[in-house]
């Protein structure tokens, strides 16, 4: 057992694996523990300021904060600062044209609520019920032209609590009709296709087609609906 911050009452919101190390988020803090439990503070912020959520990515470590918009992307060998991201407008702007009571509701305590990366694009839920699709770069020196989250055209009518996801591979099969082509077979043997896909659960209050404006009216806005999205490896969505 070891005790990461100083104060006895600290809670841990948020552990992740990266590389050899183990990230901990702790009080306004980011510790790297490695197998012996030796640790180090990595990334200090400021008094009050707490982590939600991390998610290891190719690019480096995603850190979204409690009740913030921002996204914060570290690199994963010495954690230094890479990048930062606003969600905020993205999300205002498939909103343009809601009404104005309606539009304050969702916007007015706006904040992430969940991370899920996939097939190269990273996926942040909200409390406002849209969910976004940032596509992450390959390489240092795209940072500054493709950090530009998307909002998805579906989504939920409140907050997204949840999101996960389920790896499926669809691979060609082929079964002989008769025993003539058994030897054929044999010595030609099919080859699966790499055709990966990957669907991406959401869980959050009702459901909203942010495009036409809808939602499913048998529904009551407090129940949970899901929301499954399938991804592969050649699209976002």
């Amino acid at each position: 057992m070891i005790q990461l911050d100083k104060d006895e009452d600290a809670i841990v919101s948020c552990c992740l694996p990266v590389r050899s190390l183990l990230w901990v988020a702790c009080s306004n803090g980011i510790y790297a523990v490695d197998s012996s439990l030796n640790f180090d503070q990595i990334i200090s912020y400021d008094e009050g300021v707490k982590v939600l959520t991390m998610e290891a990515t190719a690019c480096g470590v995603w850190v979204a904060m409690v009740k913030s918009t921002l996204l914060h992307l570290y690199q994963t060998s010495n954690a230094s600062l890479l990048a930062t991201v606003d969600c905020s407008q993205p999300v205002h702007t498939l909103l343009t044209g809601y009404d104005s009571k309606l539009l304050a509701e969702k916007t007015e305590n706006l904040t992430i609520t969940n991370l899920l990366h996939s097939q190269g694009t990273l996926l942040i839920a909200t409390t406002a019920g849209v969910v976004l699709s940032l596509e992450l770069p390959t390489s240092v020196t795209q940072f500054s032209s493709l950090l530009h989250p998307i909002a998805l055209s579906h989504g939920h009518k409140g907050p997204v609590d949840i999101m996960i996801s389920v790896n499926t591979t669809a691979a060609e099969s082929s079964v002989a009709s008769s025993r003539k082509h058994s030897r054929r077979k044999s010595t030609h043997k099919l080859q699966p296709q790499n055709n990966h896909s990957l669907l991406v659960m959401s869980c959050g209050e009702g459901y909203e087609d942010y495009v036409s404006k809808t939602t499913i009216t048998n529904i009551r806005e407090s129940v949970g609906c899901l929301a499954v999205w399938q991804m592969s490896s050649n699209s976002n969505t």
